[in-house]
């Protein structure tokens, strides 16, 4: 087994978007992030680092969206104390910091608004269907 799925044994990537922040077609706003904090969400990351588990802050949006709206708006929200931002190259999680990716690496969970646990491929073309 490689190193890089050994450190995913305790890590879990969160998405951004639906999961820590609100953002629905109401409040999608050109991109930027003006949605509220989701409830529970800054207690939970607390809870799981606190446990000992890598928490990992995931999106879609593109390098510069995650420097000049994601990492702001956690700041401004104080969801952590501090951010990494993180272009493929491995940060290890400090317990002051998280890191924020747009690249979907190892990690023993994924945590996303919009997931659908695959079971089987006919199940995925009864669901689109």
């Amino acid at each position: 087994m490689s190193d890089e799925f050994k450190d995913a044994r305790k890590r879990i990537l969160v998405d951004f978007d639906g999961v820590i922040h609100k953002n629905d077609h109401w409040n999608w706003n050109g991109g930027k992030c003006t949605g509220p904090v989701i409830a529970g969400a800054k207690e939970a990351i607390e809870r799981l680092t606190a446990g000992g588990w890598e928490v990992v802050i995931f999106t879609a949006r593109d390098d510069r969206s995650i420097i000049t709206q994601v990492e702001p708006w956690l700041k401004e929200n104080k969801i952590f104390k501090g951010y990494i931002c993180d272009y493929g190259t491995k940060a290890g999680s400090s317990g002051e910091m998280l890191r924020v990716t747009n690249r979907k690496e190892p990690a023993q969970f994924y945590v996303d608004d919009r997931a659908y646990r695959f079971t089987s491929w006919d199940d995925v073309t009864r669901l689109v269907s």
